[in-house]
């Protein structure tokens, strides 16, 4: 994909984002430990591209026994020497720092003179995949079309990730590039079965009862949609089919948990805080640890 037919600071952003992700995979103890998540993994990698991202989003992999607050000391600095190397002032970077996650707020001047910024957002609690391994995957730096490697998760996990957390910020509002993803989502081909077992797991990351996912088809038909994307595709939307589509697609996964009988699962957990997977298709393909899971 070229970037042809976007405005100069969207281009400008994107070239940035790229820079700084490219930095982070460069940093071995950096790329072994975060794993690419969100719309840059999602539109980047799997969905060929359908929509730009502005965010960095990676979770922590926790692989060896050092103490994970020291290590996460030695992330936080080093993306901070990072950014410094790329020429980003100290003063322009704003550090939220949380039990469960850190976020880099990093603004900047453009070249049009205009101000703008880029967020890096780490969480901290999936500390393993929901798989047994995270997936080595590359895409091409939009600007100089150099080959940037990444860990992230498989598609299906990816995706069921996303699909979970449009469930959960539908709770108040819909997020216009939920919408666009889950929509560009329900066109791939995917291991469906797989994908309903990892929806299934991240019910139970996410704190999503099936009775909410039963909610959210009147919430997906009711709830305003907030947000901007327009800046970040380049060609026209109907976003009202497209809504109209997703919202089908959304029946259908919960139509298909209650067949495969995931929704007992989902319940028998917000019961007993217990993850049983030993009923799953796929069980062999979970991570060991996932009953285990800190979150």
């Amino acid at each position: 994909m070229t970037l042809n037919g976007y405005s100069a600071n969207t281009i400008e952003k994107m070239k940035r984002l790229c820079d700084i992700l490219t930095s982070i995979q460069n940093a071995t103890f950096l790329s072994k430990r975060l794993s690419l998540y969100g719309g840059t993994a999602l539109n980047f990698i799997y969905l060929d591209l359908p929509r730009l991202s502005e965010d960095l989003d990676f979770n922590y992999r926790h692989i060896d026994n050092s103490d994970w607050g020291e290590t996460r000391g030695k992330i936080d600095k080093t993306i901070k020497w990072i950014l410094s190397s790329l020429g980003y002032q100290t003063s322009k970077i704003k550090i939220n720092a949380r039990y469960n996650l850190c976020r880099f707020h990093i603004r900047y001047k453009t070249a049009m003179g205009t101000n703008d910024d880029i967020k890096i957002e780490i969480g901290y609690m999936r500390r393993i995949p929901d798989l047994k391994n995270d997936r080595i995957k590359s895409f091409s730096h939009l600007a100089t079309m150099e080959k940037i490697t990444v860990m992230t998760p498989k598609k299906e996990e990816l995706f069921a990730n996303k699909f979970a957390t449009m469930i959960s910020r539908s709770k108040t509002y819909l997020n216009l590039r939920d919408i666009f993803d889950v929509y560009s989502i329900s066109k791939k081909g995917i291991d469906k079965r797989l994908f309903l077992e990892l929806i299934t797991i991240e019910t139970m990351l996410m704190n999503i009862p099936f009775d909410m996912l039963l909610e959210t088809k009147k919430r997906l038909k009711q709830v305003k949609t907030a947000g901007s994307i327009t800046h970040l595709i380049n060609k026209e939307i109907d976003f009202k089919t497209m809504r109209k589509q997703v919202t089908q697609f959304t029946c259908d996964i919960i139509e298909n948990l209650s067949k495969y009988n995931y929704n007992s699962i989902i319940d028998t957990f917000y019961k007993t805080r217990k993850v049983d997977i030993t009923s799953f298709h796929y069980k062999d393909s979970f991570n060991s640890q996932i009953r285990k899971h800190p979150q």
